[in-house]
């Protein structure tokens, strides 16, 4: 991430705490938040790290929206098309909110889901090869909605979150509009 935007992010205040249709592979919903957030970056890391033109997530977004909750996959989908409409500057994520970096790992392990409220959150961590043991690269929030577990937020260490970082980039071309 650029930083001004790092900068106009942080002053903004965005700092929030972490308070489906879903299946594996066998058709099965995953009985825990756990299990579905697993399977979906056991599925997901294959694909940032072959992802060459597409960002990942958008190839997630569009594959697997049913992942994540409305409010959070329609602001995707707004970032995408703001993105999509510029072909000269970065107007939307310039980051994988996935995986909160530029360059995918080559694994990622999922942590404990911990109980917050309505929710759960669970810590993701980067494994390197080049580095020997697991860096918190972000904290995802899950919730269950009619029996499927869906993304409700990704958290990072940074005191940001992605549901804030798009509203902040909407703003941000709202204000910057001719």
């Amino acid at each position: 991430m650029k930083l001004p935007h790092v900068m106009m992010l942080l002053l903004l205040g965005l700092a929030f705490p972490c308070y489906s249709r879903t299946s594996n592979s066998d058709g099965r919903v995953p009985e825990t938040p756990r299990a579905f957030v697993q399977g979906f970056y056991d599925w997901y890391v294959p694909k940032a790290l072959a992802s060459d033109k597409a960002p990942a997530w958008n190839i997630a977004l569009k594959s697997k929206g049913w992942y994540f909750t409305p409010e959070l996959a329609m602001k995707l989908e707004n970032d995408a098309k703001a993105q999509a409409k510029v072909d000269d500057e970065i107007v939307g994520l310039d980051f994988d909110p996935f995986i909160n970096s530029q360059d995918p790992e080559n694994g990622y392990e999922v942590g404990k889901p911990t109980k917050r409220g309505a929710s759960y959150c669970i810590n993701i961590y980067s494994v390197s090869s080049k580095n020997p043991g697991k860096t918190k690269a972000l904290t995802v929030e899950v919730v269950q909605r009619n029996g499927h577990w869906q993304f409700a937020n990704f958290y990072y260490p940074n005191h940001l979150n992605l549901l804030g970082v798009l509203d902040a980039l909407r703003k941000s071309r709202e204000h910057s509009k001719p």
